[in-house]
């Protein structure tokens, strides 16, 4: 291996900083699940690129 060349990582890196601890919500649906939902995924693929996955997924039988 060269140099100041480094190999990448074999997996993808996890960004676990600013966790907190807080109790169990009482429903996983609804406003808030879709709001974060589409955070998390925009923010890791994209506008379009998260939107076409997203669409794919929300069909009768999932993927």
């Amino acid at each position: 291996m060269k140099k100041g060349i480094e190999q990448p990582a074999a997996e993808n890196p996890e960004e676990l900083l600013d966790l907190k601890l807080s109790s169990p919500k009482k429903w996983a649906a609804g406003i808030p699940a879709v709001l974060e939902a589409g955070k998390d995924v925009f923010k890791e693929a994209g506008l379009v690129r998260g939107m076409e996955g997203l669409f794919h997924m929300n069909k009768k039988g999932g993927f």
